[in-house]
């Protein structure tokens, strides 16, 4: 039987509170790496980060658990999570999960001790790794010897931002001949976060794609967005709009932070107390290889069609690129979500499934699976 949004609301409330009963304290990225990355007891699927967001909402209006906000020594600022009235144990444990924490987010900054920054620039090379290895595959790659960033794609300036890499597609027709070449555009966002409809990250690819498509109306295109972590209805976005979506299940990070005793017992600590099961590599994967010479070459023609016509829409370029935008409030980008949604059944004259007028009401059922 299909459990109902408040059952996955009430078990998300239920544990929350045994979380932080067993650990003391928890940051809303910790409570998401020990809750929503693994199945629930006595259920196929893992209780999704949106309805631990609204059951974190409902124990702190009921003050059952409280958050603290206290800066660190770097000057950032960790939400951390306890149970109302914290003991002086949980107060340590707080302490110390905003120290592992900010840590953590030390990997993501611009300027590190490690060079490129060692959680960013990872996910990028080991997507630019396999590429180069899936390359006799039929893959001409813009900048195979580079870092993978393509600034400039037929002479002009990338419209919206460099991509992380690119490269053309030919496949073997059924006549045996050489099929006209598909840009694949690609972009990698290696963040804790899941990845919804709603979210803004894949909209900057989303944007960038639609602008070259309208630039070059002779190029086939089908976008490749990769994340550590999607809800299942960004996949049914990629799949009706015509992107191709990769979620790695793991967060990658250049062994570079580990390489001496002392750093490989930090980087040990952020990923055992936190358990975000992070992976230290910048090399190819089998996986990701398997992506570019199995996935994609089976999808590719489809999906390039797909965005051809989703990219016609007069609404959806102007939509791509509001959506884009981080700092677009709530309310004003579930509207244009809901246009988008509009636009998506007008030019495939199909039911668009991915569609939620609140997402926190989505279901729990999360078929996803890594790769």
């Amino acid at each position: 039987m299909v459990a109902s949004v408040e059952q996955w609301r009430q078990w998300a409330a239920e544990a929350i509170v045994a979380l932080l009963e067993s650990d003391g304290a928890a940051t809303q990225r910790g409570m998401e790496a020990k809750i929503a990355d693994v199945k629930y007891p006595g259920q196929r699927y893992p209780i999704n980060p949106h309805h631990l967001t609204s059951a974190r909402k409902r124990l702190l209006d009921a003050d059952v658990i409280e958050e603290t906000r206290e800066r660190t020594r770097g000057g950032g600022v960790v939400p951390v999570f306890t149970l109302s009235s914290p003991t002086k144990a949980a107060q340590r444990a707080a302490g110390r999960k905003r120290l592992l924490h900010t840590r953590f987010l030390g990997w993501s900054k611009e300027n590190t001790e490690w060079g490129a920054p060692p959680i960013p620039a990872a996910l990028e090379r080991v997507i630019h790794a396999s590429l180069r290895e899936a390359a006799p595959y039929g893959y001409h790659m813009l900048r195979p010897d580079g870092g993978g960033e393509v600034r400039k794609i037929a002479g002009k300036p990338v419209a919206g931002g460099p991509l992380d890499n690119a490269a053309f597609y030919t496949g073997i027709g059924a006549d045996g001949l050489p099929a006209p070449a598909i840009l694949t555009t690609i972009e990698a966002k290696n963040l804790r976060q899941w990845i919804y409809p709603n979210s803004d990250e894949p909209y900057q690819l989303l944007d960038k794609s639609a602008r070259l498509r309208l630039s070059h109306p002779q190029l086939r295109i089908m976008p490749v967005f990769v994340c550590r972590r999607s809800h299942h209805n960004l996949g049914k976005m990629s799949a009706q709009l015509g992107f191709h979506l990769i979620y790695t299940g793991t967060q990658y990070v250049r062994p570079a932070v580990a390489a001496t005793p002392d750093d490989e017992r930090k980087f040990t600590e952020v990923n055992t107390e936190l358990a975000y099961r992070l992976t230290l590599n910048e090399d190819s994967t089998p996986q990701m290889v398997r992506q570019f010479t199995k996935s994609i070459p089976g999808r590719i023609d489809e999906a390039a069609d797909r965005w051809t016509q989703f990219c016609s829409h007069p609404q959806v370029p102007d939509l791509l690129r509001s959506l884009r935008d981080p700092k677009l409030e709530y309310e004003d980008r579930q509207e244009f979500l809901g246009e988008l949604a509009d636009a998506t059944e007008e030019v495939f004259a199909e039911d668009c499934e991915w569609r939620h007028e609140h997402p926190e009401d989505a279901d729990g059922e999360d078929e996803s699976v890594p790769f």
